[in-house]
Protein backbone atom coordinates (compact mmCIF):
# COMPACT_ATOMS: atom_id res chain seq x y z
CA UNK A 1 0.00 0.00 0.00
CA UNK A 2 2.49 2.53 0.83
CA UNK A 3 4.41 1.45 -2.33
CA UNK A 4 1.59 2.16 -4.60
CA UNK A 5 1.13 5.72 -3.01
CA UNK A 6 4.64 6.29 -3.34
CA UNK A 7 4.37 5.60 -7.03
CA UNK A 8 1.41 7.76 -7.04
CA UNK A 9 3.09 10.39 -5.64
CA UNK A 10 5.92 10.29 -7.68
CA UNK A 11 3.86 10.39 -10.84
CA UNK A 12 1.86 13.38 -9.89
CA UNK A 13 5.04 15.41 -9.40
CA UNK A 14 5.90 14.48 -12.67
CA UNK A 15 3.11 15.28 -14.40
CA UNK A 16 3.26 18.44 -13.05
CA UNK A 17 7.02 18.95 -13.69
CA UNK A 18 6.32 18.19 -17.08
CA UNK A 19 2.99 21.10 -17.50
CA UNK A 20 5.32 23.29 -16.23
CA UNK A 21 8.02 22.67 -19.13
CA UNK A 22 5.31 22.94 -21.42
CA UNK A 23 3.79 25.93 -20.49
CA UNK A 24 7.29 27.58 -19.35
CA UNK A 25 7.94 27.26 -22.98
CA UNK A 26 6.63 30.79 -23.98
CA UNK A 27 7.28 32.74 -21.26
CA UNK A 28 9.54 35.36 -22.06
CA UNK A 29 9.66 38.41 -24.45
CA UNK A 30 7.90 38.24 -28.28
CA UNK A 31 8.40 40.33 -30.74
CA UNK A 32 5.39 41.11 -32.21
CA UNK A 33 5.40 42.83 -35.90
CA UNK A 34 2.84 44.80 -37.91
CA UNK A 35 0.27 42.76 -40.18
CA UNK A 36 0.80 45.75 -43.29
CA UNK A 37 4.45 46.71 -43.15
CA UNK A 38 5.80 43.86 -41.00
CA UNK A 39 7.92 46.25 -39.26
CA UNK A 40 8.30 45.74 -35.14
CA UNK A 41 4.75 46.98 -33.26
CA UNK A 42 5.50 45.63 -29.75
CA UNK A 43 7.32 43.61 -27.40
CA UNK A 44 4.62 41.88 -25.43
CA UNK A 45 5.89 39.62 -22.24
CA UNK A 46 4.39 36.12 -21.09
CA UNK A 47 4.41 35.08 -17.88
CA UNK A 48 3.16 31.89 -16.19
CA UNK A 49 0.50 33.98 -12.67
CA UNK A 50 -1.39 30.65 -11.14
CA UNK A 51 -1.95 28.13 -13.99
CA UNK A 52 -2.54 30.64 -16.61
CA UNK A 53 0.08 32.02 -19.32
CA UNK A 54 -0.34 36.28 -19.64
CA UNK A 55 0.51 38.39 -21.69
CA UNK A 56 1.22 42.34 -21.25
CA UNK A 57 2.66 44.61 -24.45
CA UNK A 58 6.05 45.96 -22.35
CA UNK A 59 7.32 47.71 -25.42
CA UNK A 60 5.63 49.96 -28.45
CA UNK A 61 7.74 50.89 -31.21
CA UNK A 62 6.26 54.38 -32.03
CA UNK A 63 7.73 56.94 -34.27
CA UNK A 64 9.53 59.83 -32.74
CA UNK A 65 7.60 62.25 -30.78
CA UNK A 66 4.46 60.02 -30.72
CA UNK A 67 2.89 59.96 -27.48
CA UNK A 68 2.19 56.37 -25.91
CA UNK A 69 -1.41 55.97 -27.61
CA UNK A 70 -4.27 54.88 -25.47
CA UNK A 71 -6.55 51.94 -25.12
CA UNK A 72 -9.56 54.42 -26.53
CA UNK A 73 -11.33 51.67 -28.49
CA UNK A 74 -11.38 49.11 -25.72
CA UNK A 75 -14.43 48.72 -23.17
CA UNK A 76 -14.94 48.96 -19.81
CA UNK A 77 -11.87 49.13 -16.64
CA UNK A 78 -9.53 48.98 -19.71
CA UNK A 79 -10.95 52.21 -21.64
CA UNK A 80 -8.87 55.03 -21.83
CA UNK A 81 -6.35 52.31 -20.16
CA UNK A 82 -1.84 53.31 -21.29
CA UNK A 83 -1.47 50.40 -24.15
CA UNK A 84 1.73 50.14 -23.10
CA UNK A 85 1.87 47.47 -20.07
CA UNK A 86 -1.59 46.28 -20.90
CA UNK A 87 -2.45 42.62 -20.12
CA UNK A 88 -3.56 41.68 -23.92
CA UNK A 89 -3.39 37.48 -23.60
CA UNK A 90 -4.20 35.09 -21.47
CA UNK A 91 -3.90 31.02 -22.24
CA UNK A 92 -4.61 27.82 -20.90
CA UNK A 93 -2.05 24.94 -22.29
CA UNK A 94 -4.18 22.83 -24.50
CA UNK A 95 -1.32 20.15 -25.05
CA UNK A 96 2.18 19.95 -25.90
CA UNK A 97 3.36 23.42 -27.14
CA UNK A 98 -0.07 24.56 -27.51
CA UNK A 99 -2.15 26.93 -25.77
CA UNK A 100 -5.85 27.99 -25.91
CA UNK A 101 -7.37 31.54 -24.50
CA UNK A 102 -7.98 34.83 -25.09
CA UNK A 103 -6.66 37.78 -26.85
CA UNK A 104 -7.16 41.64 -26.67
CA UNK A 105 -6.38 43.70 -29.90
CA UNK A 106 -5.97 47.15 -28.55
CA UNK A 107 -6.34 48.83 -32.13
CA UNK A 108 -9.86 47.72 -31.93
CA UNK A 109 -10.78 47.05 -28.31
CA UNK A 110 -11.89 43.62 -29.47
CA UNK A 111 -11.25 40.56 -27.46
CA UNK A 112 -10.90 37.29 -29.44
CA UNK A 113 -10.65 33.85 -28.40
CA UNK A 114 -7.07 32.71 -29.51
CA UNK A 115 -5.07 29.45 -29.91
CA UNK A 116 -1.07 29.56 -29.88
CA UNK A 117 1.52 27.13 -31.12
CA UNK A 118 5.02 27.19 -30.56
CA UNK A 119 7.10 26.31 -33.97
CA UNK A 120 10.02 26.08 -33.05
CA UNK A 121 12.09 27.76 -29.86
CA UNK A 122 11.98 30.95 -31.64
CA UNK A 123 8.84 31.03 -33.46
CA UNK A 124 5.24 31.19 -31.84
CA UNK A 125 2.18 31.23 -33.92
CA UNK A 126 -0.36 33.29 -32.24
CA UNK A 127 -4.29 32.90 -33.88
CA UNK A 128 -7.22 35.31 -33.04
CA UNK A 129 -10.34 34.72 -34.14
CA UNK A 130 -14.40 34.64 -33.37
CA UNK A 131 -16.16 31.25 -32.95
CA UNK A 132 -14.00 28.70 -35.22
CA UNK A 133 -10.27 29.07 -36.17
CA UNK A 134 -10.91 28.88 -39.63
CA UNK A 135 -12.34 32.36 -39.56
CA UNK A 136 -9.01 34.30 -37.93
CA UNK A 137 -6.01 35.74 -37.96
CA UNK A 138 -2.48 34.12 -36.98
CA UNK A 139 0.71 36.69 -36.03
CA UNK A 140 3.53 35.11 -36.26
CA UNK A 141 6.09 36.30 -32.74
CA UNK A 142 9.58 36.50 -32.56
CA UNK A 143 11.08 34.94 -29.18
CA UNK A 144 13.55 38.00 -28.24
CA UNK A 145 16.92 36.83 -26.59
CA UNK A 146 17.36 38.00 -22.96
Amino acid sequence: MMRSGLFLLALWISCLAFADIGAGGISGRWLQLDDDDGLPSSVIEIRRVGNLLTGRIVELYLPPGMAPPLCTACNGKLHGQAILGLQVLEVRDAGRDRWEGEILDPENGKTYQSKLELRDSKTLDVRGYIGVPLFGRTQRWRRMSD
